[in-house]
């Protein structure tokens, strides 16, 4: 079944612009159609890495499966051209959905050159989804499933579709945004090569922080869930936790976050709720129990909000941007002084399963 579902979106991939006036069936033959784009920066020049469609005919069947295709220059427009070369093609972007930014180039060169290809003859879309990596080259990436019937590309994008944070900040037109704008600053999901006992082939597992269009950092694993309530892109985070003999799962969701200027300081009131869903010994007191689900969640926010503070000197939320376009109109252009000094009160609001059942 999943095999026919991909089928179906290549096929569509070449209906569509058959239906348009612009478009035949000679012109589509001369051009490489592109729809995953690795970008890489290497000791000696620029890798670019290309998830294109082989359609062969054997015999009379057409077999159509995925193809990497590589090139390198000094510059990625230069091997974007000797891409074209390789083929005697032109290379076509309107259908690339996913790119692919190596950690190299993300930090030393940052992400305006490939910007440039939505506003350029390539056609990029403003909608194509951007990646960065973390211990792996967008190269190794894609060729990570070199020789299979399926597109990695597509299967990246199922992953990252599974939550808003990844699908929705990360489309050319966000990024463009947040780098054109004060009070914000752009994230992008981190993807890398899975450990060979691993089920996928790959795994998205961090959030990237840039400084202007260059990666300045990483937000790790275990604070992605707290960073995507924050960000209200996700309707409730699961938590589990260990008090004494209990295993405690909990599901927790942001109520309200009410933000203001007072004294030249940015101020934040958060609301928290949190259900306890499970609690498999129940030999603790349920007041205890909330105690500690709530003493756990206002000192994780709490020092996760502080280690970016440090850590990065950036406002990640765009608390400043929502000030300055919504409310406070100040116009201020270091509003990340502002996040650095965060004024925060965290207020948690805990509920047993118990407790909703009476």
């Amino acid at each position: 079944m999943k095999g026919k579902k991909i089928l179906s979106i290549i096929l569509l991939t070449f209906i569509i612009p058959l239906l348009c006036s612009c478009y035949d069936y000679s012109e589509l033959e001369r051009e490489i159609l592109i729809f995953t784009l690795g970008i890489d920066k290497v000791s000696d020049g620029y890798v670019v890495s290309a998830e294109t469609l082989d359609a062969s005919d054997y015999g009379g069947e057409l077999n159509v499966k995925p193809e990497v295709i590589t090139s390198k220059g000094d510059s990625i427009y230069e091997a974007l051209s000797i891409l074209d070369g390789k083929f005697n093609n032109k290379v076509n972007l309107t259908h690339c959905e996913l790119i692919i930014v190596g950690e190299k180039y993300a930090k030393e060169d940052g992400i305006y050159d490939i910007l440039n290809l939505v506003y350029e003859k390539n056609n990029l879309r403003f909608n194509t989804i951007f990646t960065t990596t973390y211990d792996s080259s967008a190269e190794e990436i894609l060729m990570s499933k070199e020789g299979h019937e399926t597109f990695h590309g597509f299967e990246i994008l199922e992953q990252l579709s599974k939550n808003k944070l990844f699908s929705d900040n990360s489309r050319a037109y966000k990024i463009i945004n947040s780098i054109e704008n004060s009070g914000i600053e752009l994230t992008l999901p981190v993807i890398k090569v899975a450990k060979s006992e691993e089920k996928k082939n790959f795994y998205a597992n961090k959030i990237a922080v840039f400084r202007g269009d260059k990666l300045a950092g990483y937000i790790d694993d275990k604070d992605v869930n707290y960073y995507s309530l924050l960000m209200n892109e996700k309707n409730s985070i699961q938590i589990k936790m260990k008090e004494e003999d209990n295993l405690i799962n909990a599901k927790v969701s942001l109520k309200k976050t009410r933000t203001s200027i007072k004294n030249n300081r940015l101020n934040i009131d958060m609301d928290v709720n949190a259900y306890i869903e499970s609690n498999k010994k129940k030999n603790t007191s349920k007041e205890k129990l909330k105690s500690a689900l709530e003493n756990k969640l206002k000192r994780d926010l709490n020092n996760f909000i502080e280690e970016t503070q440090k850590r990065f000197k950036l406002d990640i939320c765009g608390y400043g941007y929502q000030l300055n376009n919504y409310k406070e109109k100040k116009n201020n252009q270091n509003w990340n002084r502002y996040y650095e000094n965060l004024n925060r009160n965290i207020d948690v609001h805990v509920t047993l399963k118990e407790d909703m059942e009476e």
